[in-house]
Parts: C-alpha cells; structure tokens; sequence
C-alpha cells in the first residue's frame, strides 16, 4: 500500500513542444521536502511524442493515465477519479512548486479545524515578474469565499491542495475550454466547502504571451462563465451582482472587439450588455462604435 500523503496531478498533452517543462513539473514534484508525492501524469488526446511519453512511463514515482480525449477540463477530472491518497493538487506541464510547497500546504491543514476542504496559496508569474496576491484580503476570502471569488478569482490550482475526503469528484466535471479554475471554486463554494488561506508563494507559474489565457476565446469566455453561475442555484443578492458582471463582461467584450476593429462582434456584444438589467449605464459607449466604423470607411 502506497505511503503517499499527495497525489499530483499533471494534465498535459506530452506533446514535444512541452518536454522540458512536463519533465521540470514532475521533478518539482520529486523535489519535496519531508513529503511524499505520487505523481499522475493525464494524457490527453492522441498528439503525444511517443519517445516522451514513454521517457515518463519509466520516471519512477510516476502513474500515466492515457484519455483519448483532448481537454485540460475533462484530464482534470478523470485525475480526480483516480485519486486514493488524503489529499491531491493540480500543476500544469508548464508550472512547478517550490521544494516546501506541500510540506507548507499540509502544515496549514495540520493547525486548521478539520472541516477545512481546501488550503489556497499564492503563486508567482514569471511573465509578469511579480505574485498574485489575494484581494480583497485572504481573512475575507475564508470568511466570505463566494463573494470574494465574485471580486477575483483566489483559486491558483497550482498552489492549492484539496483534501480528498471533502472535494468529491463531481465538483470537478466542468464542460469548459477556458476559466476553469473559476467554475471549480464556484462549485466549491456552493457545497459550502471551508477554505484556509496559507498567504506563502508556493508555486512558479510560467507564463507565457501565446498561453491560452491571452486568446480572444479565453478573454471573451467570462460571459459564457457568467451564464454558467446563474444558472446555478445561488441567493437572490448573489444572482443581482452577476448580472451586473454579466453586463459588465458583455461591454469588456465589446470594447475588446472595438480595439481590434471587429465592428459587428463589438456591436452585437454591445446590444446584449444593454439588454441585462444595470446594463443602461453602457448606452452611451455605442457611440464609440459608430465614430469607429464611419472612421474605417474614409
């Protein structure tokens, strides 16, 4: 029977435009101090380098789950069916943890209250050369995780570690391509799972300018996430601040494609921002767009 406290769960494609990193991630993970970690490396879809994959099939400490399926939602979930220890963390291929971050991570959970499902921790972005931080204060986000998640996302996967028992599987199956990490804390707070704060730097996420986080679908994805949360059964006070997101998301939209000179994608987003309750406060930025469009015909 294994010994492991930790399993990590690494999505990734295994393709060869990623093989340093995905073998940088896993030997982050051998790295811990005074824990031990198995590590599941999900392969999905069918674009793997043979060579690397089987380079990781030999890596000792590693398990390889094959899914014919490409998505970094769908590995994500099928990582979670397959847990058996106490407690599990996600890491991209790209990122990594620092040698004290699950010896930290499992410390936290040590002098909480044992009701506690998650241990959320800070990250650092080497692109943007500074950490994330968490706003508006990590007191309020375990006071109040809903509505502060409503304000920003505090779920880094990277650094947070689930404790097993309390974050069943379900929470985890999430249809999505993009913003994930937002949907899986929602689901969390929903089933009123506790989160402890642990305000430490514990992961490296390595980003990049072409990461999909900078593509128009990713950008433009909030609304769909949106839609998604009203959907969701949530207090009549919460469903009134997303609908004010809603249009607020709809404008953001808007004003992206404005910028980029797409005059009938930022028209249609304008109309729906106007057709949400609150979204009147935006009437006025149609204007913009007709100057814009007359403008590009001289």
């Amino acid at each position: 029977m294994s010994s492991a406290q930790v399993t990590v769960i690494i999505p990734t494609l295994c393709g060869s435009k990623r093989a340093m990193e995905l073998i940088r991630a896993i030997a982050s993970v051998h790295a811990q101090e005074d824990v031990v970690a198995e590590t599941l490396v999900v392969v999905n879809g069918d674009r793997f380098e043979p060579t690397l994959l089987e380079k990781i099939r030999n890596t000792t400490g590693v398990t390889v789950l094959m899914l014919s399926t490409p998505g970094i939602s769908n590995a994500r979930l099928n990582g979670r069916k397959h847990v058996k220890t106490p407690y599990f963390l996600f890491l991209d291929d790209d990122d990594e943890i620092y040698p004290h971050a699950l010896k930290e991570l499992l410390g936290t959970f040590d002098s909480s209250s044992s009701d506690i499902g998650l241990v959320i921790s800070d990250a650092y972005n080497d692109l943007r050369c500074r950490n994330y931080g968490f706003h508006p204060s990590a007191a309020e986000i375990e006071r109040d995780p809903l509505g502060t998640l409503l304000w920003q996302n505090w779920l880094i996967v990277q650094s947070a570690l689930f404790k097993t028992a309390l974050a069943p599987v379900h929470l985890f199956d999430i249809q999505t391509a993009s913003n994930e990490c937002t949907m899986i804390a929602f689901n969390l707070t929903l089933e009123n799972i506790k989160v402890k704060v642990n305000e430490k730097v514990l992961a490296v996420i390595h980003d990049k300018m072409d990461s999909e986080s900078k593509t128009e679908h990713f950008i433009t994805q909030e609304t769909e996430v949106i839609q998604w949360m009203l959907a969701k059964k949530v207090p009549s006070k919460i469903k009134m601040i997303l609908r004010r997101k809603l249009a607020a998301a709809f404008h953001n939209n808007s004003v992206y494609f404005l910028e980029r000179g797409m005059f009938r994608k930022a028209l249609v987003a304008h109309i729906k921002s106007l057709l949400i309750p609150g979204g009147d406060r935006y009437a006025l930025y149609g204007r913009h767009i007709f100057y814009s469009f007359v403008k590009s015909l001289r």
